[in-house]
């Protein structure tokens, strides 16, 4: 799998109401709260490409649970798949395609941190990342620790200044919650996503029903979430 499926989902952990640390002071972790087990939502990423003055924007919606993992789907322009396991297993689903197991070392990984970013593991994310607070107020930038991640990333942006306005409880109640996220590769090649948390699902027995309840998400991919 190529890195521009999981350039990415990562959107994640922080669609609630945030304690910000001071703006301009390093931090250990992210300022977030412990995420719900399970949510789902919609997504755009734009990729920029060197030579290409537009671009490239895909969209599509995700589901995302805390003892599995996500099922991110991309339904514009193209309909394309990934089902990524909280262990590190993945699959990828194209239209009329059977799923294909995502093989490689780099792909598992990525996985893994994707998953990670969504729930929040802020032990694991300590030990992933080096996180500081940047200049611009409730942005956060995430240096990588490990030699593998470095390989693929140089830096991630984390906008929580969407979040901002949300602290009102009253309303809160009826504004979607929205994060943003950069990612700077290795190619010097810019990632940039915005992720809206549209629902959140109470714990249940049949997750897999929650998640086949997304319009356009397709119960057969909840079901390889699952296990089913």
């Amino acid at each position: 799998m190529r890195f521009r499926h999981l350039a990415f989902a990562v959107f994640f952990s922080g669609w609630f109401t945030p304690s910000f640390a001071e703006t301009g002071s390093t931090q250990d972790a992210l300022p977030l709260p412990d995420a719900a087990c399970s949510y789902a939502g919609n997504f755009t990423q734009d990729r920029y490409l060197s030579g290409i003055a537009e671009p490239i924007r895909t969209a599509g919606q995700f589901y995302f649970h805390c003892e599995f993992g996500v099922v991110w789907a991309t339904q514009e322009p193209i309909k394309d798949v990934l089902i990524l396991h909280r262990n590190g297993r993945g699959l990828q689903v194209s239209p009329d395609q059977a799923a294909k197991k995502l093989k490689s070392r780099q792909s598992k990984f990525l996985g893994q941190l994707l998953t990670t970013l969504m729930a929040g593991d802020q032990a694991a994310l300590r030990e992933l990342f080096e996180i500081s607070a940047t200049e611009t107020a409730y942005q956060y930038q995430l240096l990588p620790r490990q030699r593998k991640l470095k390989r693929g990333i140089q830096h991630l942006v984390l906008d929580l200044a969407q979040l901002q306005p949300l602290l009102d409880q009253s309303e809160m109640s009826s504004k979607e919650k929205a994060l943003g996220i950069e990612i700077l590769d290795r190619n010097h090649q810019t990632t940039r996503i915005a992720a809206t948390q549209t629902r959140q699902f109470e714990p249940t027995d049949n997750a897999a029903a929650q998640c086949a309840s997304m319009t356009d998400l397709g119960a057969e991919y909840c079901d390889l979430l699952f296990g089913l």
